[in-house]
């Protein structure tokens, strides 16, 4: 395994570590609300996009795609 993959490895090591201790009620109602989460946005954000890049030029002055 290459440096990429050790800390991807890692990275999911501890998430299972903190999963183990806060049970598995909890870590299934955390991955419902977040798998709805990206659902939701995958549904609706091309919808909602347009909407929010004109509020964010009109009231805080910045273009889609600029640097803040």
């Amino acid at each position: 395994m290459g440096p990429v993959e050790v800390l991807f490895v890692t990275i999911q090591l501890l998430i299972a570590t903190v999963g183990v201790v806060r049970g598995y009620a909890k870590e299934l109602g955390n991955t419902l609300i977040f798998m709805t989460a990206i659902f939701f946005l995958s549904y609706v954000g091309g919808f909602v996009a347009p909407t929010i890049d004109s509020f964010t030029e009109g009231s805080l002055g910045l273009a889609a795609g600029t640097p803040a």
